[in-house]
């Protein structure tokens, strides 16, 4: 499920421990044994460090042979290989089939009985994490102030989630302009994966060797995020922050979104698509309708302050 789904599943982790608040929760996974014993590790995991609602983690050929130890009364097993916890139904043929009107925490949370508390997603920094974070961007002093924005999408997952890019760099002159003409000190700041291509006009952090995790800290300082849906909307909502968010037609619109955030969805014929890799017949209708007067808008009304 990429970073953003290991952010859903401590979601998931919460509403576990409120109401089985004395278990200790075994998150079950999938995972070969050569890749084990080659050391390989899932990146996903990472969000997992310091989480305080995670007791173990195991692989399901270990799972399987020890399942005996973790009895009832004291463990509460996650065991995400079973066809039950899931998000979608099936992947074929280049399409993936998402499961919808439910969000992700729903069904994960349907798929192990457990009833549905809360759909925030939690990250906790350690202080060298932090430390490490005000040493990479300094510059982000109390000077001026700053929303958060990501234009760039994972082309090796979908081609079919992007919004067009000369779009993006007029909503950010646009933001500019007014920024400047009602004299508020608030920057543009672009975050995300190094070597990502870069606006004009933006202080640009993909470059400064910050961690996913790092930039929980960034995000809890801005006023604001921008982007599409996936992993950085889930980490803003883990630190308390609101996105505006444009979302595809590719995705189910309540699979991954939250009530208090802004929403930018435009409904078609052919919403759910699941198209992966092939690229849209319609050449990105849902997105081709998202104006950048629109996405302006939803962000001047809903900056924090």
């Amino acid at each position: 499920m990429g970073l953003g789904g290991a952010l859903i599943w401590t979601a998931v982790f919460k509403n576990i421990k409120k109401q089985y608040p004395n278990k200790k929760i075994v998150y079950v996974y999938s995972q070969t044994f050569k890749s084990f014993l080659k050391g390989e590790k899932n990146g996903d995991f990472v969000i997992y460090e310091n989480n305080k609602d995670l007791f173990l983690k195991l692989p399901f050929f270990i799972y399987r042979r020890v399942k005996f130890l973790f009895w009832d009364k004291v463990f509460f097993v996650v065991d995400t290989t079973k066809k039950e916890v899931s998000i979608h139904d099936k992947v074929e043929d280049g399409k993936i089939f998402y499961k919808s009107g439910k969000h992700m925490v729903d069904y994960l949370c349907e798929g192990l009985e457990i009833e549905v508390s809360t759909y925030h997603p939690t990250i906790s920094l350690t202080k060298l994490e932090l430390k490490d974070v005000n040493r990479k961007v300094h510059e982000l002093s109390d000077e001026y102030e700053f929303i958060c924005i990501e234009p760039n999408f994972k082309e090796n997952f979908t081609v079919n989630k992007a919004w067009f890019w000369d779009r993006w760099q007029d909503l950010v002159d646009s933001i500019n302009a007014h920024f400047a003409e009602n004299n508020q000190s608030i920057k543009v700041v672009q975050i995300g994966a190094p070597k990502s291509k870069v606006l004009d006009g933006v202080i640009d952090l993909t470059n400064k060797g910050l961690s996913f995790r790092e930039t929980s800290a960034i995000l809890q300082k801005s006023k604001l995020f921008v982007g599409y849906m996936g992993g950085l909307v889930h980490l803003n909502k883990s630190v308390g922050g609101k996105s505006v968010v444009l979302i595809s037609g590719f995705e189910p619109l309540e699979l991954g979104s939250y009530q208090d955030d802004i929403n930018i969805y435009k409904k078609q014929d052919c919403n759910n698509c699941g198209l992966l890799l092939t690229p849209c017949p319609i050449e990105r209708k849902c997105m081709q309708d998202i104006s950048v007067e629109e996405v302006f808008s939803s962000i001047i009304k809903n900056i924090k302050g």
